[in-house]
């Protein structure tokens, strides 16, 4: 039984929502979570957790969202499990923030985490722009695997200054959340679908329980 999670784009009115949930168990799909990612401009973006039968029925699927006026689909996407809770999610990273037993291991692990809770294509710390009013230091960590620490940018081909830049411009495929304890920054890259403004929210507020771990763990031993 596939699991997927639909991002739908809705008209913010009553009754769009329940529409759609009609027409994903007219085809026997069970919506059992819903994350209301956006809401601006007459319209709220939706993703809901589906466990359909069947493989086959993830397009039927599709095409009785599009039948609802106004709904349009975004994506769709295969998980472990459709059942996501984002603030139990969420919770469980932070506290694996504050297990962590030093400044570089607390990057490592918000790099990797970021990269799997969100389905970035790209993740990086990179450092925070002179003038900012923070220490001149380098973050770890970028675009690593789990356990390694290294310094540097992100692929040679993408210019991690000039993501950070288009992210704080409102750029829909980047995000960027401050780590000024660290002198540095989170950036984000996921090219679809594009990361809605819940989404950096939260990236923001996991940066921030990253940079208090972060500089209290580098008070205690120096940043290698």
């Amino acid at each position: 039984m596939p699991d997927v999670l639909v991002r739908v784009v809705l008209p913010d009115r009553p009754g769009a929502l329940g529409a759609v949930a009609s027409r994903i168990g007219s085809v026997g799909g069970d919506v059992v979570s819903i994350d209301i990612l956006e809401r601006s401009d007459g319209a709220v973006v939706d993703e809901l957790g589906v466990v359909l039968a069947d493989e086959a029925l993830v397009e039927l699927m599709t095409g009785e969202i599009l039948e609802v006026d106004g709904a349009a689909v975004e994506a769709v996407r295969r998980v472990a499990s459709a059942a996501v809770d984002p603030r139990a999610e969420l919770l469980a990273v932070a506290i694996g923030i504050f297990h962590q037993a030093s400044a570089d291991d607390v990057l490592v692990f918000l790099v990797d985490r970021v990269r799997a809770r969100f389905g970035a294509d790209h993740v990086a710390i990179v450092p925070r722009p002179k003038g900012r009013d923070a220490p001149d230091r380098t973050g770890r960590a970028v675009d690593a695997p789990p356990g390694t620490s290294v310094t540097g940018g992100l692929p040679p081909r993408l210019d991690a200054g000039a993501l950070a830049a288009a992210a704080r411009g409102g750029a829909p495929d980047a995000a960027v959340a401050d780590l000024a304890a660290a002198g540095a920054e989170l950036v984000v890259v996921r090219r679809h679908p594009v990361l809605r403004q819940r989404e950096r929210t939260r990236l923001a507020e996991l940066a921030e329980l990253a940079d208090h771990r972060w500089s209290e763990l580098a008070a205690r031993t120096p940043v290698r």
